[in-house]
Order: C-alpha cells, then structure tokens, then sequence
C-alpha cells in the first residue's frame, strides 16, 4: 500500500477484520449529538400527545359551525311548533267536562 493517499481513506469498508488490520477502533454507532437527540425525543413526545389531543378534542371550525347551525335550526323547528299561549288557555284542558254530560 504505498500510495500518497493515507491507508484509512483507500479502504472504504469499516468491517471488522480490516479496522483490526489498520489498527483502528471499531465504532459500533453511529456519533450523535446528545442535545439533539434530547430535543428531537421531546418533539416526538410532544407530536403525540399533539395527535392525540386532536383526535380527541380536535373538530375544525367548519364542522363546529356546521353544528351549531344544526342546533339552530333543530331550535327554530321545536319553536315554530309550540301553540300560542292565547291559544292554549281559551281552550279546556281536561275531558272531565265532556263526561258529565
């Protein structure tokens, strides 16, 4: 191997036996960034309490108006139906005056 380039950048393939034979460690992971990697594990936390907080909670604003407007015209209708209380009191309530007859 006597060429200008350094033995570590020939050999491309880590494996095992040819780290032993260069003499270098074997790195069994790969490096990371602890701060990184704390930040990227709580944005994951937080990503799933978020998908579960929108699939319980969660309706968008069309379907909270939707809802509302059914609410509204289910109101309108019962109201639309009731008797006029003038109505109601010139008429009898019982039927015990038709049995005395």
């Amino acid at each position: 191997l006597g060429s200008a380039y350094p033995v570590h950048l020939i050999a491309s393939d880590h494996s095992p036996s040819l780290a032993s034979a260069l003499n270098e460690p074997h790195m069994p992971a790969e490096i990371i960034n602890l701060r990184q990697a704390k930040k990227a594990r709580a944005r994951a936390a937080k990503e799933a309490d978020a998908a579960a907080n929108r699939a319980k909670f969660g309706r968008t604003k069309a379907e909270r108006q939707v809802t509302q407007a059914e609410i509204a015209m289910d109101a309108k209708r019962l109201d639309s139906h009731k008797r006029d209380q003038n109505q109601t009191a010139s008429k009898p309530t019982s039927n015990t005056d038709d049995a005395d007859k």
